[in-house]
């Protein structure tokens, strides 16, 4: 939670403040919940998507993204690309693009790691 509220006072300076914090509010961290009540040795203890999604779902990999892997590039680049540090159009479509895929496959990888499935059991 303290990375999104120090990165949302940084990468949203227009969006006013008392809304931020209205928003701030009403978020609730749930990685606490599932460390105090779930346990797959396949995970290695970590609760990472990354690490998460491969073990329910063995078909989503992060092995072909290329530019963005992981969340803290792909915050990096957002922070990149709300702050205005990127000047040149094609960098700036670059990074968008990048990003798009990173999210695409975020995405796709938490909606296959929430749906309940008994075939995933066997991978547990």
């Amino acid at each position: 939670m303290w990375t999104f509220r120090r990165q949302s006072d940084v990468s949203r300076p227009d969006f006013p403040l008392a809304a931020r914090q209205a928003i701030i509010t009403r978020l609730a961290d749930l990685l606490p919940v599932v460390r105090g009540a779930t346990y797959f040795p396949a995970l290695g203890f970590t609760n990472s998507i990354q690490s998460v999604a491969p073990t329910l779902c063995p078909d989503v990999t992060y092995e072909d993204l290329e530019d963005i892997a992981d969340g803290g590039k792909a915050a990096a680049a957002f922070l990149q690309l709300t702050s205005g540090k990127l000047i040149l159009r094609d960098d700036v479509d670059r990074v968008r693009a990048a990003l798009l895929v990173y999210c695409q496959h975020y995405t796709l990888a938490l909606v296959g790691a929430s749906r309940p499935d008994a075939a995933r059991q066997e991978h547990l």
